[in-house]
Protein backbone atom coordinates (compact mmCIF):
# COMPACT_ATOMS: atom_id res chain seq x y z
CA UNK A 1 0.00 0.00 0.00
CA UNK A 2 2.56 2.31 0.99
CA UNK A 3 4.78 1.72 -2.17
CA UNK A 4 1.30 2.19 -4.33
CA UNK A 5 1.31 5.44 -2.82
CA UNK A 6 4.44 6.39 -3.00
CA UNK A 7 4.63 5.14 -7.12
CA UNK A 8 1.48 7.04 -7.11
CA UNK A 9 2.78 10.86 -5.77
CA UNK A 10 5.93 10.15 -8.12
CA UNK A 11 3.85 9.45 -11.30
CA UNK A 12 1.92 12.99 -10.52
CA UNK A 13 4.63 14.66 -9.92
CA UNK A 14 6.36 13.90 -12.98
CA UNK A 15 3.36 14.64 -14.80
CA UNK A 16 2.46 18.38 -13.69
CA UNK A 17 3.93 21.33 -15.63
CA UNK A 18 6.19 23.53 -14.40
CA UNK A 19 4.83 27.07 -14.10
CA UNK A 20 7.53 28.05 -17.25
CA UNK A 21 5.49 24.98 -19.42
CA UNK A 22 2.36 26.56 -18.54
CA UNK A 23 4.22 29.80 -19.51
CA UNK A 24 5.44 28.95 -22.34
CA UNK A 25 2.39 27.28 -23.99
CA UNK A 26 0.10 30.55 -23.05
CA UNK A 27 3.06 32.30 -24.82
CA UNK A 28 2.76 30.17 -27.88
CA UNK A 29 -1.02 30.74 -27.54
CA UNK A 30 -0.80 34.07 -28.01
CA UNK A 31 1.51 34.32 -30.98
CA UNK A 32 2.95 37.41 -32.43
CA UNK A 33 1.64 40.28 -32.00
CA UNK A 34 2.02 44.11 -32.94
CA UNK A 35 5.47 45.91 -31.86
CA UNK A 36 4.81 48.24 -28.88
CA UNK A 37 6.12 51.52 -29.56
CA UNK A 38 5.40 54.94 -28.33
CA UNK A 39 2.45 55.47 -31.38
CA UNK A 40 0.88 52.51 -30.97
CA UNK A 41 0.80 52.25 -27.41
CA UNK A 42 -0.07 55.88 -27.10
CA UNK A 43 -2.53 55.26 -29.89
CA UNK A 44 -4.38 52.22 -27.60
CA UNK A 45 -3.74 55.16 -24.56
CA UNK A 46 -6.17 57.29 -26.23
CA UNK A 47 -8.25 54.99 -27.57
CA UNK A 48 -9.05 53.31 -23.81
CA UNK A 49 -9.05 56.21 -22.01
CA UNK A 50 -11.51 57.16 -24.44
CA UNK A 51 -13.60 53.78 -23.56
CA UNK A 52 -13.20 54.26 -20.02
CA UNK A 53 -14.30 57.76 -20.06
CA UNK A 54 -18.03 57.33 -21.83
CA UNK A 55 -18.18 53.96 -19.44
CA UNK A 56 -17.97 56.13 -16.56
CA UNK A 57 -20.25 59.03 -18.25
CA UNK A 58 -22.72 55.78 -19.12
CA UNK A 59 -22.36 55.08 -15.29
CA UNK A 60 -23.10 57.91 -14.39
CA UNK A 61 -26.24 58.44 -16.36
CA UNK A 62 -28.00 55.49 -15.48
CA UNK A 63 -27.67 56.93 -12.04
CA UNK A 64 -29.14 60.25 -13.19
CA UNK A 65 -31.86 58.48 -14.41
CA UNK A 66 -32.30 55.54 -11.90
CA UNK A 67 -32.59 58.99 -8.92
CA UNK A 68 -29.57 57.36 -6.97
CA UNK A 69 -27.03 59.85 -6.89
CA UNK A 70 -24.74 60.78 -3.30
CA UNK A 71 -25.39 63.88 -1.62
CA UNK A 72 -21.92 64.89 -3.14
CA UNK A 73 -22.89 63.99 -6.78
CA UNK A 74 -26.24 66.21 -6.05
CA UNK A 75 -24.20 69.19 -5.16
CA UNK A 76 -20.84 68.93 -7.43
CA UNK A 77 -23.86 68.09 -10.42
CA UNK A 78 -25.76 71.53 -9.44
CA UNK A 79 -28.89 69.63 -9.01
CA UNK A 80 -29.38 70.47 -5.63
CA UNK A 81 -29.04 74.63 -4.36
CA UNK A 82 -26.36 75.19 -1.23
CA UNK A 83 -26.68 77.87 0.54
Amino acid sequence: LKSQLKAMMEEEKASRRTDEEILEEERAKIGEGVPVTQETFAEWKRARDARVAQSKEDVKQRRIDEGRLSGRELCEGGLVETG
